[in-house]
């Protein structure tokens, strides 16, 4: 990314993340439930969800 023209620099940034996401999501909906890296997650985003329910601002709109 740094020998990469600066022009051209934040759609390569975005492209990266964009697939990254992709790729977590594929591999995501591929692994065994019982995975600990996807209890984990499920844990972490259930936990959040929880939070944000009892928080005054109500959903959270990143999530």
């Amino acid at each position: 990314m740094e020998d990469c023209n600066e022009d051209y620099r934040p759609i390569l940034e975005m492209l990266v993340h964009t697939q990254a996401f992709v790729q977590f999501i594929v591999e995501r909906s591929e692994r065994d439930p019982r995975d600990y890296e996807v209890l984990f997650f499920d844990q972490h985003i259930a936990r959040k969800s929880a939070r944000t329910a009892k928080s005054k601002y109500g959903h959270c709109l990143w999530l």
